[in-house]
């Protein structure tokens, strides 16, 4: 009798189990209903990610992945970098996003004229660029005074909020060459132009105390090396005291003054 019950009883939990299984695969009650973000960055627009994710309303929260997530907001948030998804059973979704930093102001210049444009119409937006080289626009204000501000100029199309504009190779090699210039020879950084077509950047720097300025042409194709020799032996050959505009180093047997 012991093992007749017994067995029953195992046969009334197995199909309890499949009943329960059942109905939470098919039940139209566990499925999302509901994404809750999680704010790690002023920035991050919450209307933005729950209009990215709106594909997910509906599914069941199992068969929802962390990847999926990741994807549906790159697609619309490029400078997002990694995310976090929380399933609160039965219809809800926490998602907490991570964005790129913030390494420098962006100024749109005309490629013609050279002079400063408004991005937007309205001057409550600000301009970035993160750290990766995407093109970032936000209404809220941001900690930007110790970010460089980046003139970009010669671009083909009008750069749009979402577009990639630098490589991070390129930012890097702009920012060593900055170092090198203000630990060798005492040179401040007071503005910098990138020109996207040609792939160079030019360095208007200060020396010391002196109000003097002079623009340095420098280019992707050639080391940060070969561009402080080229300046160096200049200095030492004709002085920095002849120079009233720029100093162009990016050719390879000559360097260029006026």
């Amino acid at each position: 009798m012991r093992v007749y019950l017994l067995r029953w009883m195992l046969v009334g939990i197995c199909a309890a189990g499949v009943v329960v299984f059942a109905y939470l695969l098919f039940s139209p009650v566990v499925r999302v209903h509901e994404i809750s973000v999680v704010r790690t960055d002023p920035r991050l627009d919450i209307g933005q990610v729950q209009t990215a994710l709106a594909p997910l309303f509906g599914r069941h929260p199992f068969f929802v992945s962390r990847l999926e997530v990741y994807q549906l907001l790159k697609s619309r948030m490029p400078d997002i970098t990694l995310v976090q998804v929380e399933k609160a059973y039965p219809d809800t979704l926490r998602v907490t996003p991570q964005l790129e930093p913030l390494v420098a102001r962006i100024t749109i210049v005309s490629p013609d004229e050279e002079q400063r444009e408004p991005v937007t119409a309205s001057g409550a937006w600000s301009n970035f660029m993160s750290a990766q080289g995407w093109y970032v626009q936000t209404a809220t204000p941001q900690e930007a005074n110790d970010l460089p501000e980046l003139r970009i100029v010669d671009w083909g199309a009008r750069p749009v909020p979402g577009d990639h504009l630098l490589p991070p190779p390129f930012l890097e090699r702009m920012q060593a060459t900055e170092r090198a210039l203000e630990t060798q020879f005492g040179h401040t950084t007071v503005l910098r132009s990138v020109y996207m077509r040609g792939q160079e950047f030019h360095l208007l720097v200060q020396e010391g105390s002196s109000e003097k300025r002079i623009s340095l042409w420098c280019d992707t194709r050639t080391s940060v090396e070969e561009h402080i020799l080229r300046y160096r032996l200049f200095l030492q050959t004709i002085g920095i005291e002849a120079v009233e505009e720029y100093i162009d180093l990016r050719l390879v047997d000559r360097v260029v003054y006026k």
